[in-house]
């Protein structure tokens, strides 16, 4: 409780910002933090500034990136400076990618959208996420209010199917009226033409066109991070890339993407490690393959299907100290394989054809809104409201 109180004081200290009215032509972005100039609001903000260059552009970013100093008269500040205060505080507009900060008083006629960071109903997020194993009442009782802190603020939440929809309003306490059933921004990608630029991003990782590319990209562990879940990095890589060769006939490169919040934590023998790198919806478009575990990125890389296949040799531990999921997993449309022997004979085994089936089907269970016209729908909402 006393954290709870201390929110509240906080809040009311920073009311101070008051005394700075609302800059009507202001937009602030932020991806998890100020970490990385990626995911949703990356598409938002390139789309918008093409069309509204003129508007004043803040982003939160811990680190300069070359991506964004291309673009003039944009503001950057770190997460949690005086700046960044200032500015998110004064901003007609603020578009974050996860929870805002329920220390933050945000004022009547700002305009707050969350379009979050990953799509489908797969790992338990939110309320939903620690309820399992909080062991207390009052442990419930206080995370209830802090979401309820975040979710007032809430002005718009993107939603990339209805079930989305249906468990951020249970898990994140956000009302039906404030999501917009639009689908990811980042996920637009995947509706286009892209041979131009899948070459292009190739070329930048040295990847011939004569090689196959599988993507690695375990997701976050929690309770059990990645240095205490070794088994994550038991793929045998020389196996993996022999089970493809076979099945798909030519050799295969293989990238390690970590979660962003374990840059430094892990690395896989064998592989191409692009953990830095900022952009997965890059990676995702040039994979051919994704082996992944419980990570949204299955959902967006199903948009494309094109094979994903499952690697859990934690899942056991995933679910008794972690989280759970939403839908079963053994009703995902991914195969599951908790060994490499498994794995492999999933990709010896697969069927495009019927992956094809059961892919559409998902979609069709969770009543996607993905149509690759949620930027310019963003874009549509943002101009009127500018």
């Amino acid at each position: 409780m006393l954290k709870y109180f201390a929110i509240h004081i906080v809040r009311v200290l920073l009311r101070v910002f008051y005394i700075f009215p609302i800059n009507k032509k202001k937009i602030f972005f932020s991806s998890f933090n100020g970490k990385r100039y990626f995911c949703n609001p990356k598409y938002i903000f390139i789309d918008l500034y093409e069309k509204k260059s003129e508007l004043k552009y803040v982003w939160c970013l811990n680190k300069d990136t070359h991506e964004i100093s291309k673009y003039k008269n944009i503001t950057l500040v770190k997460d949690k400076s005086l700046l960044w205060i200032f500015h998110i505080l004064t901003a007609k507009v603020i578009i974050v990618n996860t929870h805002l900060y329920s220390f933050l008083p945000f004022r009547k006629g700002q305009i707050i959208i969350n379009t979050w960071h990953g799509g489908g109903a797969y790992k338990t997020v939110g309320f939903a996420e620690f309820s399992e194993n909080a062991k207390k009442n009052w442990i419930n009782i206080k995370l209830r209010m802090m979401f309820n802190l975040s979710s007032q603020n809430t002005t718009y939440f993107i939603s990339s199917g209805k079930v989305f929809s249906d468990i951020i309003h249970d898990s994140l306490n956000i009302a039906y009226t404030k999501f917009l059933p639009i689908g990811m921004p980042r996920n637009d990608v995947f509706f286009n033409n892209n041979d131009i630029l899948i070459n292009s991003l190739r070329r930048n990782l040295n990847i011939s066109l004569n090689f196959g590319i599988v993507l690695y990209a375990p997701t976050y562990r929690g309770a059990h991070s990645y240095s205490k879940s070794k088994t994550i990095i038991e793929l045998d890589i020389n196996r993996l890339k022999i089970a493809l060769k076979e099945k798909y006939k030519k050799d295969f490169v293989c990238l390690f993407r970590g979660h962003p919040s374990f840059l430094d934590e892990l690395s896989c023998d064998g592989t191409v490690n692009v953990s830095s790198y900022n952009d997965m919806q890059e990676l995702l478009l040039i994979s051919d393959v994704l082996i992944s575990d419980y990570s949204s990125s299955i959902w967006d890389f199903s948009l494309t299907f094109k094979p994903c296949f499952l690697f859990t040799p934690d899942l056991d531990l995933y679910l008794s100290k972690d989280r759970g999921f939403y839908i079963p997993i053994e009703q995902w449309p991914y195969t599951l394989a908790k060994t490499n022997n498994e794995l492999c004979n999933n990709i010896a085994n697969f069927n495009q054809e019927e992956y094809n089936a059961r892919v559409k089907k998902h979609h069709e269970d969770l009543g996607s809104y993905e149509q690759g016209t949620a930027t310019s729908q963003m874009t549509q909402l943002l101009q009127k409201i500018f």
